[in-house]
């Protein structure tokens, strides 16, 4: 196994030094290469294989060619988070990488990243043993179920579906089948092996809300989370559920969109 560490120099705006002296994207491509290098020769000696990049483009677009360049099984990074302003007009690197990426995506938060530095040898894989997938019922979300159900059955570890309804959908009308009943009816036809779950329906409570809620109420260690491309009017003008999960689940975050390989069991 190979970890590939890249960075990406943004070449829009230029940096300036000492007060007057501009350094330009290829100079501070060169300077991060010798850094990234002396990082990673000192941080990780001989542990594992690890390969350096440096790439100059716009972040989120030169991160997903990497990871389609490389064939990348899995990408990680940590949530960034930014000023209100840019939160409201501009999605992070991480929200739209998430989106676009060709494999799953593991998104740690910024203050769990030291606790995993420092105990490397120790990181919690096997400790996830509550993972929490937020389910539509129209079938788009196959792919994440599949890497949840993967990972729980891995871990023995316990699922917990969560699906969210408004009030007038919660009520199902004689002879049609309610929520839980399609949830339960979709699992056991879509997961090929035995998994231990949990499945929950939240009625008039913002997705987003419900998510870091049941997070709370069920210890979970991981969440499990469908990302969808949107159009760019529905991206600026509209609060993104992805963005706020990972900014603020305190729990790491595994990204599973609809261009993602599907695994093989």
């Amino acid at each position: 196994m190979t970890v590939h560490v890249l960075h990406v120099v943004e070449p829009s705006v230029g940096v300036v030094a000492n007060g007057d002296t501009p350094i330009y994207p290829g100079a501070r491509a060169a300077a991060a290469r010798m850094q990234i290098q002396q990082w990673v020769a000192q941080t990780f000696p001989g542990q594992v294989s690890i390969t350096t990049t440096v790439r100059v483009g716009r972040a989120a677009d030169e991160i997903v060619a990497h990871a389609q360049a490389l064939s990348a099984d899995l990408m990680v990074m940590s949530a960034h988070v930014g000023s209100a302003k840019k939160n409201v007009l501009l999605r992070t690197t991480t929200e739209r990488v998430v989106r676009q990426s060709p494999c799953p995506v593991l998104v740690v938060a910024r203050d769990q990243v030291q606790e995993f530095l420092s105990t490397p040898e120790q990181f919690p894989l096997r400790s996830w043993k509550r993972i929490l997938l937020p389910l539509e019922l129209s079938g788009n979300d196959r792919e994440a179920l599949t890497y949840a159900a993967a990972i729980a059955r891995e871990n023995g570890a316990k699922l917990h579906i969560l699906h969210c309804v408004d009030g007038q959908k919660a009520k199902s009308d004689e002879g049609v089948p309610s929520v839980e009943e399609r949830m339960v009816t979709r699992l056991g036809s879509e997961l090929g092996w035995p998994v231990e779950y949990e499945a929950t329906v939240w009625s008039n409570v913002p997705l987003l809300n419900a998510i870091l809620q049941e997070v709370k109420l069920s210890k979970i260690d991981l969440i499990v989370l469908p990302a969808r491309d949107c159009a760019w009017f529905r991206r600026h003008r509209l609060w993104s559920i992805t963005d706020g999960i990972l900014r603020h689940a305190p729990c790491p975050v595994l990204s599973v969109n609809a261009a993602v390989k599907p695994l093989v069991v």
